[in-house]
């Protein structure tokens, strides 16, 4: 091989070579292995020279920063201080803040209200919208340092939304913060993905970001039409809801939705999650500490999916359900007060809601419960497996399901990188579960069954804590738990 040709690929390799850890995990891959695969792919590269490589660039914040960065990956060329990009690039963000103090551009939100007019309602960006595939690495060193990306809080900055990813855009951000964002846009102050976009969360947290108190949804993120995932991300102090998902797909896997919504009666919606008329899926996930006046933690009118998560402690309706939902081995508690009389999970009109091996208890204003909506439909609640509903409702002991106090401890660290409600020595959801239902792990990825039998609810009670517990649970039946 020509000298000149050996540089290439020696450069080619180690480019390559730093960028596995950001597609697999090293540990998955002997360093040996992801050398020679670097070396291979830059052979190749040179066989077949039209092949459009990745590159990665520097985003120091002085010499290239976040806005020249963007934009140079998005149009393959140079700009500012940044090089140009090639292909899908990753964004190495070397500072540990990122400022943004003014509106890069202008985006047309959907509006159905008088005050918008004809052509919709004008929002603004301060980050250049995300039309190609690009990632943000903000923990280049591997420290667990992450980076943070803010609209500035100074008395004259404008308001804006941070980003807005078009139907081309793919966006992965691994280890960023989104906070600050909003003001004078209708969806999403944080994020917006449109259509055909895609988002992808990876240890990243979206924070303190509003959108129009009276008119606007989604204060974090704001889906319409597009897929976000969300792994091990949190969505947190968002007002005007954490999360609007209208028409799109959402998963979030070990994720926590928190303290976000507001206080405004007139917002058309708030609380923590709202799926309008999209796909969502949770999955050893958290909801908690969020408000709102239409519901606190989730809102379901479209299909959503719930397994082995926790809805705890919001203001407001746990779970809330228009459409068609199935809530499998979660735990629903302390929520409230509703606006109707049902805090935990409620189905209103043609909403259908599975109930599997969950526990519902706690609920200020009652568990459960069907209602009829504007057009005077009755929703319906299944009661699969065996569930624990502490006051009876939606006709529990007649449905095969347990009543009574489950004995939970509080919303707490107990291992894992989202919280959960622990269930006590005592329990009764303790071995209680239809094992035909049974995931192999809890919220915390714990194996299940620890015992005799899978627990009811997110949490599975690991050994030694399975003490021998005679129990007299509401008078009703008594059980032993086996050590």
């Amino acid at each position: 091989m020509p000298s000149g040709c050996k540089s290439l690929v020696k450069t080619e390799a180690v480019r390559l070579y730093r960028l596995a850890p950001l597609i697999r995990p090293r540990s998955l891959l002997s360093k040996d292995s992801l050398l020679a695969g670097a070396m291979l792919a830059a052979v190749v590269g040179l066989v077949w020279p039209g092949i459009a490589w990745a590159r990665m660039l520097t985003v120091d914040g002085t010499r290239c920063n976040l806005v020249d960065a963007i934009s140079a990956a998005n149009r393959d060329a140079p700009e500012g201080g940044c090089p140009a990009g090639s292909g899908q690039d990753t964004l190495l963000l070397t500072a540990a803040v990122y400022t943004l103090t003014q509106v890069n551009n202008w985006v047309n939100d959907p509006c159905p209200y008088p005050r918008c007019g004809p052509g919709g309602y004008q929002t603004p960006n301060g980050l250049p919208m995300v039309i190609s595939a690009i990632n943000l690495n903000g923990d280049p060193d591997g420290d667990g340092n992450g980076a943070v990306v803010e609209r500035s809080k100074a008395a004259n900055t404008p308001p804006f939304r941070l980003l807005h990813v078009e139907p081309t855009g793919k966006l992965v951000a691994r280890r960023v913060t989104f906070r600050n964002g909003g003001g004078g846009t209708l969806c999403g102050g944080g994020i917006r993905i449109r259509y055909l976009g895609t988002l992808s969360l990876i240890g990243s947290t979206v924070s303190n970001n509003r959108v129009d108190e009276w008119y606007g949804s989604g204060g974090g993120i704001c889906i319409e039409g597009g897929v976000v995932s969300l792994h091990g991300s949190v969505i947190t102090g968002n007002q005007g809801s954490g999360i609007l998902n209208r028409g799109g797909s959402l998963s979030l896997w070990g994720s926590t939705v928190s303290d976000n919504g507001g206080d405004i009666p007139q917002a058309p919606s708030d609380g923590g999650l709202d799926n309008y008329a999209g796909t969502v899926s949770l999955v050893n996930s958290t909801v908690t500490g969020n408000r709102g006046y239409s519901f606190g933690g989730v809102r379901n009118l479209g299909a959503a999916t719930v397994i082995n998560s926790t809805i705890s402690g919001n203001l407001g309706e746990g779970f809330v359900n228009y459409g068609t939902a199935t809530l499998s081995h979660v735990t629903v508690t302390g929520n409230g007060p509703p606006l109707v009389p049902a805090g935990g999970v409620s189905s209103f009109g043609l909403g259908t809601l599975r109930l599997i091996n969950s526990i519902v208890a706690n609920n200020v204003g009652g568990d459960c419960g069907v209602f009829v909506d504007y057009s005077g439909r009755l929703g319906s609640i299944d009661l699969s497996g065996v569930n624990l509903i502490e006051d009876g409702s939606c006709e529990a002991a007649a449905k095969g399901s347990r009543i009574g106090d489950p004995d939970l401890g509080p919303l707490a660290d107990n291992g894992a990188a989202t919280k959960t409600n622990a269930l006590l020595s005592c329990s009764g959801a303790i071995d209680a579960a239809d094992d035909a239902f049974c995931p192999t792990t809890d919220q915390r990825e714990m194996e299940r069954p620890q015992g005799l039998h899978c627990d009811i609810g997110a949490f599975e009670l690991v050994a030694p804590n399975r003490n021998v517990c005679l129990v007299n649970f509401r008078s009703s039946w008594k059980r032993v738990v086996a050590p």
